[in-house]
């Protein structure tokens, strides 16, 4: 039979569905004859449509088979009224259960037995098929018909993959309803529809559906239809069976859906594990929503079958199956819920128990559907919650009524949990506290999953949205009765509880008046998104309550949700969880505030007599408050135009000012009676979205906005001022007279409404993610240009100072100021920024300096480690570290500490803070301001402590260090001491504090160091000789050193003892005390000790077993370290012997030791000298050459000198120089390892070149036969000794090489003649490679900073230069060309300037402000030593730096700024921005040349300043050309046009008449190239500056120029501008003059003949230039035309005399031309070009985004036109203003009170947008934002390179749901002029990549996928867009803007379309071209459809 059905009813489908309800034969041939005609043209049955056809072909097959049968069962029309004589156990035994499904929901390792007690096996793989062939034998026996069983069975196993295969499925399904239901038992027991509706999803839909995961939607749904077919008709029967089959369908769904939702991660991966085969359903989330969903439409059919049957039967008031379902759905929904936003619960029973399942989760942890809130919650909100909704319709008996209250309140109570602030891992409640009926007091403990943070909020705000109107009048509970921990629970009676409840219970409140609603909303309307930065800190505004509402959820009520430990938002499915959970909450909002409006307006019509009342009228204007509200907030939600964001500022305005109006008098009527006034939490999360917007430019405007006091928020400062009295100006001139009433009556709100929250979580994060400042604000038509930098610190300040009124908020403020999480989330330069705001409070103000705050130790704390963590980065600007420890000095200075709170730990907050201002100098200069700032500001904080206590402490600190107790010794330590970092830090910080203290004036700092310094050196034996003492004494004296040294560099230990040097009469320095004496003594003993170790790495050697031998302790792990301790020994001897200078005690030994240690070295070993092994060898080497170079470091100048005159130093040092520390070969002998050997050589290394750098200088100076020789093996054994020298012994190695160096320039300087050329490049290049060496081997980059310095000074001054000058001469004229001229000091500028690159400009810096400077040279040689440099001077002076960020802009001040600015040294021009070092140098030096005839060197002229100009044309300027569109704003090619134009204006006035020809014909070709305006103006300038200079040369080509016919406008636009100025400007005078002089080349009549043709030129601009050039003309050249007797004899002479004379009457007496002149000669007058050829003038004007010139004139031609147009427009004849009068009077009328709220455009939020209907995910993401699909277009602009028309498209493609875009290059997304246009419709439409080179390989893979290639192009083929067809698929192909589509693209397209024009100009702009094609697309789409 089965086939018989399949065949007709794929029949019937085929030809229509025309057969409908014939008897079989009668279809057939119906089929056959009737509709073979039109067969092919019929359109197939939909499912749903063949449910009737199936059910036709079933009645007809059923009623024949039982018409011919004869057997003696009844039909179904029999009634079997008697119901009790069957038994409803035996004849329903056949019912499937959860047991046979649990093949498909039980979990590993569990057993489960079905009904056949067979136990599921899991290795076969055919769980699917299993639960098919249960459900198949209780319809029909196998054994009966097995064929016809495996029909079905392989029917209804197949994947739903085509029509033909769901029209099969369809009908086996229907099928099996039929067999069923065909046993007699079974018909008489489902007598009526209701019971055989149930019967099939028990027995047949849901296990089927369950089973078969591959089924479409659209079949799940008609087997759905066909299920509940009978659904329309009416059934009264209620007896037990229906009650039976109802109780086992519900419970079945039930237990299945809770079963599914408990399912663990792990359970699921266990599962997919032990699951072989691919017919089996996995385990996945996917899954789980598709059974949710199945059981969820099931559900909701049972609900309408019953809630009809209910409604049809009036007399029955038994609704017990209603209730029944709706309680099941409500249990599901709080299941699915749970499953959302919680762990499986502790107690799994009691879970069980509730929920009504069989079975729990078998393994503990994350459930998986834990925060699947995309697609779970889905299904809660679109099906589960509108059902019990729909209930409440019908139930309208009280007692009906009553439980979906409870119902209600159920769900209230699970979303307080939600949105309560709890910070609770752990949530305990009741099992069901809303039901009266029974009271489970056993508590469930669950634990929120870890993606709680966002799915909380997002689960909440889903299940308002569905159930907020519905729950707007019921009472809900006040507060919420919670216990803290089990076992208060535990303790607490039955009784208690009860009061409790009950209490609760009557402190309710409407949903309108509830305060944790309330909360709720404001924190989830401040969500932020993320912001797309570059930069570390910009993480946006997180998930939901991960910020505290940024809002400002109130200062300090940060993060609610953060002590959850669990937080991973990667189990997320939503990809913004706060822009949906803001959306959702303003729609939650609207609706409430909507229905709160009708109450009142019901209200206002019952009392329309008496009118409304006080309260009435409060609550209807806090409503029209919350309306405005409600409008902004989604307006700017949803806007990306800046002018459109921009009109919602004036009712955010208004918003503010209703923050500030007065509370009700009575605090319980604010709270109970009303809703809540419109708080700052919320206005602020207006501002949230402009200030954390993905668009650059709305950042920037609402920062502006804010900042400037143009946001409502008003500011006490003279940049409020400022702006209020432009915006009076403003609105002066404003007609509009209701506005200016309505702005009049604003006041701004005062700045202390703003939340701490917002400043720190909104504004400075906005501030801090934008890489520009610079923003130009429009206003009243004039746009002016504002620094953001420069207005977000006076913002901050006059905050903090509002904030003084209110101590509790200003200490909570400056509290999270210096918390860890806003200093680390910012970037440095930002901070620095807060932190001074901050702190000039304070600073400016002297009034405010007794306003103090309080501040905890821990808070101070935590700003430390966090400020450390900078410090300590390495990537801090000095300036900006110097900036941020002065600020936070200043600060700390100002805080008060309570009398109450504990003194603080003297370590962890006072010396840590004291670290952060330790001087790494080795020298201490003179204070700056800055210093002594900060040496005040810890002055006051420390004394604030008490400034006894603090000396107490200080000495306490001071002896506890020595001893050990503050910072522990190393327990394994030797008598070789290596001090730990923070030995060093914390022994500085004591010495730090000791100084402050002294400054109070009580105790001598001295005093309280001495003393632990004598204990530290005391047990250090005062011989030299005798050096034995135990570790601890090592340790001990090592802490001593430190303090001593850092005391001296702090100046209280130094001179004579406590920081006094004292001179006697005399003027002779008097040595210390003699008790420091001995001290000095011994801690220089103790240091060369530490030398003699170092030196050896505490090798010891047996050679006498009777030698003392000392504990070592150093390890492998010390062998790095080692040379490093050495610098620091040797720092420490450098520092006594500057702070003692006058110390007699140790000189004598000193100068014993140093005598002897040069002996040793220098001197020829005795041959009478026993030998020794060579490991002895080198360590005594190692050893006498580390004492030398400790007694050459503290020696004084006189006992060098004493040296000098005894010892041949020359040879001394060459002797030093052959010393070589050899790896002994006996090593391993003496037990020394291979890292001493290296330790041991690195410092013999910087010993030896230690030495070398004290003694070097004095042998240069004393004559000597050896120096020629030494200088050369100086440099020679500093190139062989780079590698194996430590880094800290490169400076004095760089030392060395820079004096050899000097004297080796010196002595083959003059090798001018040709025979010492090459000995002059030979050493001259050794030098420079051997300096270059060290520096690329220095790591540390203020040494390499210093070395750069030094070479710059070295290399780069005039005489070598000049020097090198000669030398490029003698090789130049032997023939060589110049640029292969091997020349040693051009190579170290040209390796300079490539390791600066873009990145490095401090590089640069140093080169060129030395080179330049030497370029000058003398009077006689000025410029000359730049010509071998001309290339490199071409090319710099277009090259830009990169933008420095805090990575590698701290090298920029590495060497402070007056290192630099001496004599011999460039200086920069002020105003340089960072992007243009090296050029300014270079214009810098162009414009000290003098000018062409005075004392310029012909050489000089012609080989520098004409190749520069020459080259700058050629090779840069008219190169454009050839890349045309490319040049995009911004780009290279862009910036160095720009600059190559600016550099030529300064090389203006070297144009001479010798080249003027050439370049007049260069700058016009290149002023016709289409470039940008800011380019356009320096053409401009230079072409005015050259003509000035030769304005015959130029003149004519000016005339040539404006003669042609078809040049682009924007050309005539800028020739009318240089003849403006020339003719008619301030230099008119003397161009005409000049000009008309020479023997008349230069005819005045030319220009007017060429001028006159542009007064009727389309652009008004050359329009009004050309009038106003004819008005100046003509009278020169026809002086008679002012005089009428003159014109008169004219006229006789010339018959068309009268057009010349009527056309200049008409120009002098006109009254528009008149105001015309006057403006435009007012523009001519104030255009400058000689201070724009200037470097000054230059870097002066203006820059945009990119840090380009920006010209302001184009400001000034605007406004020319503009106040034209305006005076013009004034003119307004009298009933033209009165219609507009009356007009507006008519608006005021009509409006009233029920006029627009707000005169913004507003923004419907789309329902679709709150991601709460059911759809699949897949169509999901075939729809577009606004919710509808995306068509088959593909929009292909891979060929367009324009920034403005790839946005403009990309705005277009998403208005028209193209399906994507495709672009040239991804980049340009990112750009702001992207975004700007396209108004973040790149966020909505899918871009992709498609480079041209790959284009041609993309199209044709297209149309291998059916799509159809259009391209959008004139040809000979194309057809025009009105006849063209467009296909469903379709690539829409745009050409380029120029060429359009290239030929190779063509020949693969399939048509051609062009558009119809009917004007001249037969081109369109690309993106007006697609738009209209798309648009062309959507109709003929739109068309097909309907």
């Amino acid at each position: 039979m089965i086939d018989q059905l399949l065949s007709l009813s794929s029949k019937l489908n085929n030809d229509g569905g025309k057969s409908s309800s014939s008897s079989s034969s009668g279809t057939s041939s119906t089929s056959k004859g009737g509709t073979t005609s039109n067969a092919s043209s019929a359109k197939k049955l939909s499912l749903k449509q063949l449910i009737q056809v199936n059910e036709s072909l079933l009645d007809s097959f059923f009623l024949f088979a039982n018409n011919t049968s004869n057997n003696s069962n009844s039909n179904l029309n029999d009634d079997s009224d008697d119901d009790s004589n069957v038994n409803d156990d035996d004849d329903l035994s056949q019912l499937m259960t959860v047991g046979d499904l649990q093949s498909i929901l039980v979990v590993p390792n569990q057993t489960q037995k079905g009904d056949d007690d067979n136990t599921i096996d899991r290795s076969s793989g055919s769980e699917n098929e299993t639960i098919i062939i249960k459900l198949l034998n209780k319809v029909m026996s196998k054994k009966d018909n097995e064929k016809e069983f495996d029909k079905c069975l392989s029917i209804l196993l197949q994947p739903s993959s085509s029509s033909s295969t769901d029209e099969e499925i369809l009908m086996v399904v229907q099928y099996l309803f039929r067999l069923s239901l065909s046993s007699s038992s079974v018909e008489v027991l489902l007598s009526s529809p209701t019971k055989c509706t149930l019967y099939n999803i028990i027995n047949i839909t849901y296990p089927l559906l369950l089973a078969s995961p591959t089924y479409s939607i659209q079949l799940r749904d008609a087997i759905l239809d066909a299920t509940f077919l009978l659904l329309g008709v009416a059934d009264s029967d209620d007896n037990t069976t229906t009650k039976f089959l109802l109780s086992s369908c519900l419970s079945m769904i039930q237990q299945s859906t809770n079963q599914l939702l408990q399912i663990t991660i792990s359970d699921a991966n266990n599962v997919n594990v032990s699951k072989k085969t691919s017919s089996t359903t996995t385990m996945t989330p996917e899954w789980i929503v598709t059974v949710i969903t199945i059981s969820s439409q099931v559900l909701s059919r049972v609900l309408d079958l019953f809630l009809q049957i209910q409604q049809s039967n009036n007399n029955i008031n038994d609704n017990d199956a209603t209730t029944n379902v709706l309680d099941t759905i409500h249990d599901i929904s709080l299941s699915v819920l749970d499953a959302l936003c919680y762990y499986s619960p502790h107690n799994n029973d009691t879970t069980s128990k509730n929920n009504g399942s069989s079975s729990s989760s078998t393994s503990s942890g994350p459930l998986l559907m834990n925060g699947r809130t995309s697609s779970l919650l889905r299904i809660v909100t679109s099906l589960l919650l509108p059902c019990l909704l729909r209930g409440r319709e019908k139930e309208e008996e009280e007692k009906e009524q009553s439980k979906l209250n409870n119902r209600m309140l159920s769900l209230w109570d699970f979303i307080h949990e939600l949105i309560a602030e709890d910070t609770h891992d752990i949530i305990h409640n009741k099992s069901d506290n809303a039901s009266n009926e029974t009271k489970d007091e056993s508590r469930i403990m669950k634990k929120k999953c870890r993606t709680w943070a966002s799915t909380a909020p997002s689960v909440a705000s889903g299940i308002l949205c569905i159930i907020v109107e519905h729950m707007y009048s019921l009472p809900l509970p006040l507060t919420t009765v919670e216990d803290n921990s089990p076992a208060e629970s535990e303790n607490k009676s039955e009784s208690n509880h009860s009061d409790a409840a009950s209490k609760a219970q009557s402190q309710s409140v409407r949903l309108v008046q509830h305060k944790q609603f309330w909360n709720f909303i404001q924190k989830a309307l401040n969500c932020q998104s993320s912001i797309n930065a570059d930069h570390r800190g910009m993480k946006g505004g997180g998930t939901f309550l991960a910020r505290g509402g940024a809002g400002g959820g109130g200062d300090g009520n940060d993060g609610n949700y953060s002590s959850n430990p669990y937080i991973d938002e990667s189990g997320m499915e939503d990809e913004n969880v706060g822009q949906l959970v803001r959306r959702r909450s303003i729609h939650i909002l609207r609706l409430l505030i909507e229905k709160e409006y009708d109450g009142l307006f019901l209200q206002s019509d019952s009392n329309k007599k008496s009118g409304l009342s006080h309260e009435q009228q409060n609550l209807k204007s806090r409503i029209t408050t919350w309306k405005k509200y409600i409008l902004c907030f989604e307006a700017l939600e949803m806007e990306e135009e800046v002018h459109l964001v921009d009109q919602v500022w004036e009712t955010v305005i208004e918003l503010c000012a209703a923050c500030c109006q007065p509370s009700p008098d009575s605090a319980e009527e604010e709270e109970v009676s009303t809703i809540p006034q419109l708080s700052w939490d919320m206005v602020g999360s207006l501002f949230a979205r402009v200030l954390l917007s993905e668009s650059p430019i709305l950042r920037k405007l609402g920062l502006f906005r804010l900042l400037s006091g143009r946001a409502g928020i008003a500011l006490n400062d003279n940049l409020q001022e400022s702006d209020n009295t432009s915006n009076k100006k403003g609105k002066g001139k404003k007609k509009n007279k209701k506005s200016k009433k309505k702005a009049a009556a604003i006041e701004p709100s005062p700045i202390s409404l703003v939340s701490c929250s917002f400043i720190l979580e909104v504004l400075i994060p906005s501030y801090d993610s934008l890489s520009v400042l610079g923003f130009n604000f429009a206003n009243e038509g004039k746009v002016t240009n504002h620094d953001l930098s420069l207005m977000i610190g006076p913002f901050i300040t006059i905050y903090t100072r509002s904030l003084m009124k209110t101590p509790g908020r200003l200490e909570e403020f400056i509290k999270r100021v210096l918390s860890a999480q806003f200093i680390e989330s910012i970037r440095v330069k930002t901070l620095v920024i807060i932190f001074k705001a901050v702190a000039d409070v304070w600073a400016k103000d002297s009034s405010e300096q007794n306003c103090g705050f309080l501040i905890s130790n821990e808070t101070i704390v935590e700003a430390v480690k966090s400020l450390s963590v900078i410090f300590n980065s390495g990537g801090i600007v000095f300036d900006y570290r110097q900036g941020l420890s002065t600020q936070f000095a200043i600060i700390l200075s100002n805080s008060i500490h309570s009398s109450e709170s504990k003194k603080p730990d003297p370590l962890s907050v006072i010396l840590d803070t004291l670290i952060l201002y330790v001087s790494t100098d080795e020298v201490k200069k003179e204070e700056t301001e800055e210093e002594m700032k900060v040496v005040e500001g810890l002055k006051q904080w420390v004394g604030k402590y008490g400034k006894e206590w603090v000396a107490t402490v200080c000495a306490a600190c001071a002896s506890s260090f020595i001893s050990g107790q503050l910072i522990s010794f190393e327990k394994e330590a030797g008598t070789l001491v290596l001090n730990s970092a923070r030995e060093r830090q914390v022994g500085t910080a004591i010495s730090k504090l000791c100084f402050l203290v002294g400054s109070f004036g009580n105790t001598s700092p001295s005093s309280m160091l001495w003393p632990a310094i004598s204990k530290g050196l005391s047990n250090i034996p005062i011989d030299s000789k005798v050096q034995i003492y135990s570790p601890l004494t090592a340790q001990q004296a090592s802490r001593a050193l430190i303090l001593l040294e850092s005391g001296c560099r702090e100046r209280v230990l130094n001179g004579i003892g406590h920081g006094d040097l004292v001179i006697d009469k005399q003027g002779n320095m008097l040595p210390p005390p003699p008790n420091i004496e001995l001290l000095l003594s011994r801690a220089i003993n103790f240091l060369l000790h530490q030398l003699n170790r170092l030196s050896i790495c505490d090798v010891q050697l047996k050679t006498d077993e009777t030698q003392h031998r000392e504990p070592s302790a150093l390890r492998s792990t010390h062998g790095s370290y080692l040379p490093n301790h050495f610098a620091a020994v040797i720092n420490q001897l450098v520092c006594l012997k500057r702070a003692y200078p006058s110390s007699v005690i140790t000189s004598k030994a000193i100068y014993d030791l140093l005598i002897k240690a040069l002996k040793d070295c220098t001197e020829e070993k005795d041959s009478a000298t026993p030998s020794i092994s060579d490991v002895e060898e080198n360590v005594h080497l190692a050893k006498n050459m580390c004492v030398l170079f400790g007694t050459l470091t503290f020696a004084g100048e006189s006992m060098l000198n004493n040296i000098a005159q005894e010892k041949n130093l020359a040879q001394c040092c060459l002797k030093i120089l052959s010393l070589q520390f050899n790896v002994p070969n006996t090593a391993s002998q003496y037990g020394i390892q291979t890292w001493q050997i290296k330790a041991m050589r690195s410092i013999f290394q910087h010993a030896k070149w230690g030495s070398l750098s004290l003694l070097l200088p004095l042998s240069f100076e004393s004559p000597s036969t050896t120096l020629p020789y030494l200088h050369d093996t100086v440099i020679d054994t500093a190139l062989d000794s780079v590698n194996a020298t430590p880094a800290k012994g490169l400076l004095p190695l760089f030392g060395c090489v820079i004096v050899a160096a000097k004297n080796s320039f010196d002595r083959y300087g003059e090798g001018k003649e040709k025979g010492d050329v090459g000995s002059y490049i030979k050493n001259m290049t050794k030098a420079v490679d051997a300096i270059f060496t060290i520096i690329d081997d220095t790591e540390h980059s203020p040494t390499r900073a210093y070395m750069l310095q030094c070479l710059c000074n070295l290399v780069f001054c005039p005489q070598r230069l000049i020097e090198e000058y000669n030398v490029f001469q003698i090789i130049r004229d032997e023939g060589s060309h110049p640029e292969e001229i091997a020349l040693p000091i051009r190579s170290a500028f040209r390796k300079l300037i490539n390791m600066a690159g873009t990145k490095k400009p401090h590089i640069s810096k140093y080169a060129l402000s030395y080179i330049s400077s030497a370029w000058v040279g003398t009077k006689d040689t000025v410029g000359l030593s730049a010509i071998p440099y001309r290339a490199d001077i071409a090319k710099l002076l277009i090259h830009k730096e990169a933008k420095l960020d805090e990575t590698n802009s701290h090298k920029e001040g590495l060497v402070p700024r007056d290192d630099i600015q001496h004599e011999g040294v460039s200086v920069l021009p002020a105003d340089t921005p960072e992007t243009s070092v090296a050029r300014a140098f270079l214009m810098t030096f162009i414009s000290s040349l003098p000018n062409v005839g005075d004392c310029l060197p012909k050489d000089v002229e012609r080989k520098v300043c004409y190749y520069l100009i020459f080259w700058l044309l050629d090779e840069v300027c008219l190169q454009t050309d050839e890349v045309g569109a490319m040049m995009v704003n911004g780009g290279t090619i862009y910036c160095q046009v720009i600059r190559a134009w600016q550099s030529l204006c300064l090389l203006s006035r070297f144009v001479t008449s010798e080249i003027a020809e050439l370049v007049a014909q260069r700058v016009f070709k290149a002023m016709s190239i289409t470039v940008s305006g800011q380019i356009k103006y320096f053409i401009e300038v230079f072409t005015i500056q050259c003509a000035r200079k030769h304005p015959n040369i130029f003149g004519k080509a000016l005339i040539t120029e404006i003669k042609k016919i078809n040049i682009l406008q924007q050309y005539v636009c800028s020739l009318m501008i240089i003849s403006g100025n020339l003719i008619v400007g301030k230099y008119s005078d003397d161009f005409i003059k000049s000009s008309t002089l020479n023997q008349g080349e230069f005819d005045i009549k030319e220009i007017i003949a060429a001028v006159v043709p542009w007064l009727g030129s389309t652009q008004s601009f050359c329009r009004a230039i050309a009038q106003l050039l004819l008005h100046k003309l003509v009278p020169l050249a026809f002086p008679s035309v002012s005089n009428d007797s003159m014109s008169t004899d004219m006229e006789k002479v010339h018959n068309d005399w009268f057009f010349v004379k009527n056309t200049w009457l008409f120009l002098e007496n006109n009254n528009e031309m008149q105001k015309l002149r006057k403006k435009q000669l007012r523009f001519f007058e104030s255009y400058e070009t000689d201070s724009v050829c200037t470097p000054e003038g230059i870097f002066r004007l203006g820059v945009d985004e990119i840090g380009e010139s920006n010209p302001s004139y184009f400001q000034g031609i605007k406004q020319c036109l503009i106040d034209i147009g305006n005076e013009n427009a004034a003119e307004v004849p009298e009933w033209k203003r009165m219609e507009e009068i009356l007009h507006e009077y008519e608006n005021d009328r009509q409006g009233g009170e029920t006029g627009e709220l707000v005169n913004f455009q507003r923004k419907i939020l789309p329902v679709d947008t709150l991601n709460l209907t059911l759809e699949n995910y897949k169509q999901q993401k075939r729809q577009n934002a606004a919710g509808r699909y995306r068509q088959s277009l593909i929009v292909c602009a891979s060929l367009i390179n324009k920034v403005t028309n790839l946005g403009g498209i990309t705005r277009t493609a998403e208005i028209f749901a193209a399906d994507k875009v495709l672009i040239p290059d991804s980049k340009i997304c990112k750009m702001d002029n992207f975004k700007s246009i396209s108004v973040g419709a790149g966020d909505w439409v899918t871009i992709e990549e498609c480079k041209e080179s790959d284009l041609l390989r993309w199209l044709k893979q297209c149309k291998k996928e059916g799509y159809e290639i259009i391209g959008v192009e004139q040809t000979s083929s194309s057809k025009s867009l009105s006849n063209a067809k467009f296909k469903g698929k379709s690539v829409l192909l745009l050409g380029k803007e120029k060429e359009g589509i290239p030929q190779e693209f063509l020949n693969v397209v399939d048509q051609c379309v062009e558009i119809p024009q009917l004007g001249v100009i037969r081109s369109l702009n690309v993106h007006v071209s697609g738009a209209i094609c798309m648009w062309e697309y959507t109709k003929q789409m739109m068309m097909n459809a309907d």
